[in-house]
């Protein structure tokens, strides 16, 4: 395969293109780190309001605690420090999630969502990939339509089928495509 959980190649062209995600903003705390305490859903006070809940800018670094919510439907995370998706279960009605400004750097922990259709990565070292949206059509499934408020294309389709099953389950688990696909 042409991927690994760093974004690098696992085998293939010379390393000089290999994907690099950018550094953090100068001033930004590290990952996992305000103040040294690490956040994550379970401490905050969660309200659901119209099937949406927001919890941007508060400073999240985990969705652990989050379960499974029956009425959710929009999930609003922008502007944490979130880094991946795990302890995001499977949501029945879920269809649409803001990670913006985040620092996710895989799709890691993201399950299928049966009826996810939108999906906001900018901002995101992920969303530097040129191939993101192709994996987050493989993580999501089918159901997505759009990914940064942006169609998914008939290309992107054909390419995250062609990838197949057993690349949507390396994607699940934190594998990221390189920066380019190999030529037949």
């Amino acid at each position: 395969m042409y991927f690994n959980t760093e974004g690098n190649y696992a085998r293939g062209p010379s390393p000089s293109r290999r994907y690099t995600p950018p550094p953090l903003r100068v001033g930004s705390p590290s990952v996992g780190t305000q103040g040294g305490k690490s956040k994550d859903f379970s401490q905050l006070d969660a309200t659901l309001f119209g099937g949406a809940y927001t919890a941007a800018s508060r400073k999240l670094t985990s969705l652990k605690g989050i379960g499974i919510v029956e009425e959710l439907e929009k999930l609003h995370l922008q502007n944490n420090f979130l880094t991946d998706f795990s302890y995001l279960r499977i949501q029945p009605r879920l269809n649409h999630i803001n990670v913006e400004n985040n620092r996710i750097r895989s799709f890691k922990g993201l399950m299928y969502q049966p009826r996810l259709h939108s999906i906001v990565l900018a901002g995101n070292p992920i969303a530097q990939n040129p191939l993101h949206r192709v994996m987050a059509l493989l993580a999501v499934g089918a159901s997505l339509k759009k990914v940064d408020d942006a169609n998914i294309t008939l290309s992107e389709s054909v390419l995250a089928r062609q990838f197949g099953v057993k690349a949507a389950q390396c994607i699940r688990m934190g594998y990221v495509f390189s920066d380019s696909v190999p030529k037949t």
